[in-house]
């Protein structure tokens, strides 16, 4: 694994531990993607020295239980926006963690969530680093982008 990809890991997994108390394990490159049908995803952009974006995708199953976690609500009993509040959560709290590894000074974005990859035009951007994990048994994608428009 490359050495940023090995970073993106350790925030990931660090998010997912002090967030929501989960452990998220690196998994091969075969699992779920970001922009396969029914993942949701999380974009939150980085601008200034550095220009780009990092995601968090997940299962919807996985956000649920994230969103159960993060507002003390029995699991599957909170609404859609709730669901994406948490998501959006997790991407700011990733993206924060992230954005110390590229030039600054740089600053965040609000989040935003879609499903699928939606939100991230990968026309304009270069791919630094992707991981995948495996939370409770449901897919975690996590990315760092670059863009390339000038």
């Amino acid at each position: 694994m490359p050495p940023l990809e090995e970073q993106i890991t350790e925030i990931a997994r660090m998010v997912f531990t002090t967030v929501l108390g989960l452990d998220a394990e690196p998994v091969d490159r075969d699992g779920p993607a970001a922009g396969d049908a029914g993942m949701l995803s999380g974009v939150v952009r980085i601008t200034g020295a550095f220009d780009g974006t990092v995601t968090v995708s997940c299962t919807p199953a996985l956000a649920s239980h994230a969103t159960a976690i993060l507002f003390a609500v029995p699991d599957g009993t909170a609404s859609e926006s709730d669901t994406r509040d948490a998501l959006s959560e997790l991407v700011n709290i990733t993206g924060g963690n992230l954005k110390p590894l590229v030039p600054g000074p740089s600053r965040l974005s609000l989040p935003e969530v879609a499903e699928g990859a939606a939100l991230v035009d990968g026309t304009g951007a270069t791919l630094l680093g992707r991981v995948r994990l495996h939370c409770m048994g449901e897919a975690v994608e996590v990315a760092l982008l670059e863009s390339t428009r000038g």
